[in-house]
């Protein structure tokens, strides 16, 4: 599994990232309702968003979850989690 299908599918504790397909993905349980799903989704959108998280720009996110999860990610993987849910191949 890639690095990055690995954050999207079971996130990295170590660095307390939640999987993103727990609350964004096609079985969207475990995050609030109005929770977006990035599947298909700009991946230049993805990007924007995660950087304006990291910025502490925006605030929308319950528990400030998106907050922190955005500053643990490395632009490389800001970028290829962007890749990922636009649906284009992940560089390896």
């Amino acid at each position: 599994m890639t690095e990055i299908r690995q954050i999207a599918e079971a996130g990295d504790p170590s660095r307390a990232i939640s999987a993103c397909d727990g609350c964004h993905g096609p079985n969207r349980g475990t995050g609030p309702a109005e929770t977006p799903l990035l599947v298909g989704q700009s991946g230049d959108y993805i990007v924007l968003q995660l950087q304006s998280f990291a910025a502490g720009e925006r605030r929308n996110d319950v528990f400030g979850r998106m907050r922190t999860i955005a500053r643990a990610l490395s632009a490389a993987e800001i970028k290829a989690l962007a890749i990922y849910y636009h649906g284009a191949p992940v560089p390896k």
